[in-house]
Parts: structure tokens; C-alpha cells; sequence
């Protein structure tokens, strides 16, 4: 099934966000933390970032460190800072969002436990992200990422 889809550098004309969401990458030995998607949830099989919504009175980096807490029991304390690299403006009919994107510093692999929203988790290196199955939109992203 194919999902339409923009991603934008710049925020597009007439874009009306209907939420922000922030995602976390984790690079080891050149390889990323992605997670499958489990069946029962949106693009079921398909790999993404650790990523969610940003919930009320929240910062897009706590949402970055929730997030990656709930999906993975990756903690990082808060005395460790995570970088913002970018926000991209995604339209992906019905709704418009905000995509801010996190580099998280780690030395040596963590201990990776999946929360019931994801089914596997894999340390993709680039030529693997060619031949996964991806989100809509990941593949922007990590274009993004891997340049800046």
C-alpha cells in the first residue's frame, strides 16, 4: 500500500500542523536503532525510529526522551543532552505534523526492550535502510540525518 506523502525542509504554504512528533536516532559503529512496527498498528512490518507524539506541556526533547523510553527502556538521563539536528514538515494526508529529529549519544550498545507497539528491532547500517521496508517518510529523514 502506498501512502502519499511530502516532507519539506521549510514549512510549507498553507501547512497547519496538527501535531509535533519527535524521534530519536542512535548510532553505533554506523549503524541505527530501528524498530518494526507490530500488526494492529499503523504500517504494520514496516521500520522506523523510535519516535511519538508530543503530549501536553511537554518539550519536544522530553517527548524524544519519553518516547524512547516507552518503546525501547532505553533511558537517558537528563543530564546527558541529545542534539536537535532538524524539524521537517510532513504532510501525510489527513493531518500535517512536525518532525523533530534527535541524535542521542551512546558508547556501547544498550539493553533494547520493546514495548507491544513494535514487533523486532534491529542496528540497520545504510545499506540495510535500502532493502528494509520503511515508514512513509523515513527515508527523507535519514537523507536528512546522514547529511547533516
Amino acid at each position: 500500500m502506498s501512502v502519499d506523502i511530502e516532507v519539506h525542509e521549510q514549512e510549507p504554504q498553507g501547512f497547519e500542523p496538527h501535531v509535533h512528533v519527535s524521534a530519536c536516532f542512535l548510532e553505533i559503529d554506523r549503524k541505527i536503532l530501528l524498530l518494526q512496527r507490530a500488526h494492529g498498528k499503523l504500517e504494520p512490518g514496516t521500520w522506523g525510529l523510535p519516535a511519538g507524539k508530543q503530549e501536553a506541556n511537554e518539550t519536544f526533547e522530553a517527548t524524544a526522551r519519553r518516547e524512547l523510553f516507552e518503546e525501547t527502556g532505553i533511558a537517558v538521563p537528563t543530564s546527558l543532552p541529545i542534539h536537535h539536528i532538524k524539524s521537517l514538515y510532513v504532510r501525510k494526508p489527513p493531518v500535517d505534523f512536525v518532525f523533530h529529529m534527535y541524535s542521542v549519544p551512546i558508547d556501547n550498545l544498550p539493553d533494547v526492550r520493546i514495548s507491544n507497539e513494535h514487533q523486532a528491532y534491529t542496528w540497520a547500517s545504510l545499506q540495510d535502510l535500502e532493502h528494509l521496508p520503511l515508514m512513509a517518510g523515513a527515508k527523507e529523514a535519514f537523507t536528512y540525518y546522514f547529511n547533516s
